[in-house]
């Protein structure tokens, strides 16, 4: 997944692996998520997920990190 550009942020190529999914409402889901490929910082927001026509709206929140 890449990770949307932003005025004044550089774009980064990421893969992110999906560990779990918790769904909090109709439309609204938290995920747990292992970044396999590249850089990634908190705030960091994904629209789409590569060989797929869906859209997404994904930001990252907290990393495990922030929890140590």
């Amino acid at each position: 997944m890449p990770e949307t550009h932003t005025p004044g942020s550089p774009m980064a190529e990421v893969e992110l692996v999906i560990d779990q999914v918790t769904i909090v409402n109709p439309v609204e889901a938290t995920a747990a998520v292992r970044c396999i490929l590249g850089p990634l910082r908190r705030s960091a927001r994904f629209s789409r997920i590569p060989d797929s026509a869906e859209t997404i709206d994904l930001q990252l929140t907290q990393s495990r990190l922030d929890r140590w």
